[in-house]
């Protein structure tokens, strides 16, 4: 049991995974480590199951990012500004 948590826990450390004993056996526990990610949590006593729900999840981030990043243009264009603000007369040259 405890090596297969840290096998998962090589495969996946974008989440927090433990193990929960209880009377009628022990349970398998992923949280995520970061804000927004999907699935936040996940409960099963089978870890099988556990690593094909990650794994799932993982690739459809992989995509969702991939997908996001070539279609939008750059957020951050701080080399072009003062070429922008002035083309649109927000800045004026100063005269010599």
């Amino acid at each position: 049991m405890y090596d297969q948590l840290e096998l998962l826990r090589a495969e996946f450390p974008d989440y927090q995974l433990t193990v929960e004993f209880r009377a009628d056996g022990h349970r398998y526990i992923s949280r995520s480590r970061r804000l927004g990610q999907n699935p936040h949590t996940v409960i099963t006593d089978d870890p099988d199951e556990l690593r094909d729900i990650l794994q799932r999840a993982q690739a459809a981030e992989t995509a969702r990012l991939a997908s996001s990043a070539s279609n939008e243009e750059p957020r951050c264009r701080t080399a072009n500004r003062p070429a922008v603000a002035a083309a649109r007369g927000r800045i004026r040259p100063v005269p010599d």
